[in-house]
């Protein structure tokens, strides 16, 4: 699993899924964004792995764990105020 620290609001990625926020750009791209280490979980459980997961830096440790066991292989890590 690879930990990337994201420190602009104007990364790429950051912006990627910003316009995610519209239902047209979903579509398009067939892709979705979910917050919330319990809707992580139920995906997980489900037996999905995500493509990309996104945590503030003070959330890593809480939810390591999880975040080891989504089996994802990218974890992007911003602090607060990029996020």
């Amino acid at each position: 699993m690879n930990y990337t620290l994201l420190t602009s609001k104007s990364n790429e990625r950051l912006k990627r899924i910003r316009k995610l926020e519209d239902r047209k750009q979903r579509h398009r791209e067939k892709l979705f964004v979910f917050e919330g280490a319990h809707l992580l979980e139920e995906y997980v459980r489900a037996g999905y792995t995500p493509a990309e997961i996104f945590v503030c830096d003070d959330a890593v440790e809480k939810y390591g764990q999880l975040i080891e066991s989504s089996g994802c292989p990218e974890v992007f890590v911003l602090p607060r105020d990029v996020y």
